[in-house]
C-alpha cells in the first residue's frame, strides 16, 4: 500500500487548483473515473491472500468508508492520491485503506447521498470536492456510454 501513486490525479489537482477553467476541470473528471483513489476505510472480516499473493474479501464482508467533516459542518469521504497524502490525516490510529476506482466507491456516494456531501481528494492539500449529485450524474453518463459502445 505504501507504494500506491496516482500521480496522474495529483497532477490534474494541481493544474485545476492552479488555473481552473473548462479545460482543468473536465481533466480532473476524466482522469477522476479512470483512475483510481486511496480510500480509509473499515471493515469487519480481514482479508486473506490468495494463491497469487492478493488480500481477498470475503463476499459478506462489511465495509465503511471514513468521513471527515469540513470547517463548516459538512461531511465528505476523503480519497487520497497517495499513502503520504493520507498520513497527513493526523488521527490516533493511522486508518486503513483500500485502493479504489470510480465505480467501487460510487455505491457509497450514492447510498450516502443525504447525509455525506460528496467525496473530497487530497483534503489537506490540493482540497478538491466532487460532490455527490454531479458524481451520480457522470456515473449515469458513464453507464449510458457504455451501453452504446
Amino acid at each position: 500500500m505504501d507504494t500506491f501513486k496516482n500521480i496522474e490525479m495529483k497532477n490534474a489537482l494541481k493544474l485545476l487548483r492552479t488555473e481552473e477553467n473548462d479545460i482543468t476541470v473536465q481533466n480532473a473528471i476524466d482522469t477522476l473515473m479512470k483512475t483510481q483513489l486511496l480510500a480509509p476505510a473499515q471493515w469487519d472480516k480481514d482479508p486473506v491472500k490468495n494463491e497469487k499473493g492478493q488480500m481477498v474479501f470475503e463476499p459478506n464482508t462489511k465495509f465503511q468508508l471514513l468521513v471527515i467533516e469540513s470547517s463548516d459542518g459538512k461531511l465528505y469521504f476523503p480519497m487520497f492520491t497517495e499513502m503520504a497524502e493520507l498520513e497527513k490525516w493526523k488521527l490516533e490510529d493511522q486508518p486503513q485503506s483500500l485502493v479504489m476506482s470510480f465505480d467501487q466507491y460510487m455505491p457509497f456516494v450514492e447510498m450516502s447521498k443525504d447525509n455525506v456531501e460528496g467525496i473530497v481528494i487530497n483534503p489537506f492539500t490540493e482540497n478538491v470536492p466532487f460532490l455527490a449529485p454531479r458524481l451520480i450524474q457522470l456515473k449515469q453518463a458513464k453507464q449510458k456510454n457504455s451501453i452504446h459502445e
